[in-house]
C-alpha cells in the first residue's frame, strides 16, 4: 500500500512537472490584453459582452410575466418585445369585443323572452331557467316534465313529489308561453350566440396567461444568452513570467 501511494505521488509530480502550468487571475478583457506582445493565445475564451447593467434572468422573467414584452425591452430585444406586447393588445381587444357581443346578444334574447313569451321580469333568473325557457314551449309543459321526474325519483311518496315540483317551478313573474315555435327558436339562437361570445372571452383570458408564460420563458432564455459571458472562463496561453511553458488564465468579468 505504501509503495502504491508513493507511486501515485511520483506520477502526479511527473505530470505537473511536464505540464508546468501556472494559474493566474486575468481581467475580463481576456487573454489578448494580458499576454505579452506577439505571444499567441492558445485557447481563447468564448466571445461575449458582459453588461453589468443588464437585467437578471429573474428580473426579465418577472417583467415579462407582468407585462408581456417588458423583459425583452429591458434586454434590448425590441422586435420580440413588440411581438409579445402586440399579442397582448390583440388578446385584450378581442376579449373586450367578445364581452360586448355577449352582453348585447344577452339583452336581445331577454327582450325576445319578454315580448314573445310573456316573461315579466327577464334577467332575474339563473342559467338553468334560461335553458328551460328554450327547451319547453310553456311553463305548463315544463311542469309536466317536472312531475315525470318527481314520479321517477319518489314513486311512493306523494308529498315528496309535490315538494320537488314546487321547489323547481318558476315564480309567476318568470312563467312563459311562446307565441310560436319560430319565436322560441330565435330565442335559442340568440342565447347560443351570447353564450358563445362569453366563452370566447374566457378563452382570451387563457390566451393572455399563455402569452405571459411564453414571454417570461423567452425573456429568461434571452437573459441567459446575454449574460453567459458574466461567468468565470478559462484559457491557456504561454507563460509571460517564464515559470512554465503555459499559463492557465482564469478570466473574471470586472464592472
Amino acid at each position: 500500500m505504501r509503495g502504491g501511494g508513493a507511486l501515485r505521488g511520483t506520477f502526479r509530480a511527473s505530470v505537473a512537472a511536464a505540464l508546468a502550468v501556472s494559474v493566474v487571475v486575468c481581467s475580463s478583457a481576456g487573454a489578448a490584453a494580458d499576454a505579452p506582445a506577439g505571444a499567441p493565445v492558445l485557447l481563447q475564451p468564448r466571445a461575449g459582452v458582459y453588461d453589468p447593467a443588464a437585467p437578471s434572468r429573474l428580473d426579465a422573467m418577472a417583467s415579462s410575466f407582468l407585462i408581456p414584452g417588458w423583459g425583452q425591452m429591458k434586454l434590448g430585444n425590441t422586435g420580440r418585445a413588440q411581438f409579445f406586447f402586440g399579442a397582448e393588445i390583440g388578446i385584450w381587444t378581442a376579449f373586450t369585443v367578445f364581452k360586448v357581443q355577449g352582453k348585447l346578444r344577452r339583452e336581445s334574447y331577454l327582450e325576445i323572452a319578454r315580448v314573445r313569451a310573456g316573461v315579466a321580469s327577464p334577467g332575474s333568473a339563473g342559467g338553468e331557467y334560461y335553458r328551460n325557457l328554450g327547451r319547453f314551449e310553456s311553463t305548463a309543459s315544463y311542469v309536466r316534465d317536472l312531475r315525470r321526474d318527481a314520479r321517477a325519483q319518489f314513486p311512493d311518496d306523494l308529498t315528496a313529489r309535490d315538494g320537488y315540483v314546487a321547489m323547481h317551478s318558476p315564480p309567476e313573474s318568470l312563467q312563459w308561453e311562446w307565441q310560436s315555435e319560430a319565436d322560441r327558436q330565435l330565442y335559442k339562437d340568440k342565447r347560443s350566440d351570447s353564450e358563445g361570445a362569453y366563452q370566447k372571452a374566457r378563452y382570451m383570458i387563457g390566451a393572455a396567461v399563455l402569452n405571459r408564460l411564453l414571454s417570461a420563458v423567452d425573456a429568461a432564455r434571452s437573459a441567459g444568452d446575454a449574460s453567459r459571458a458574466e461567468g468565470v472562463s478559462f484559457h491557456v496561453r504561454p507563460d509571460p513570467d517564464s515559470e512554465g511553458p503555459y499559463q492557465l488564465c482564469v478570466s473574471v468579468p470586472m464592472p
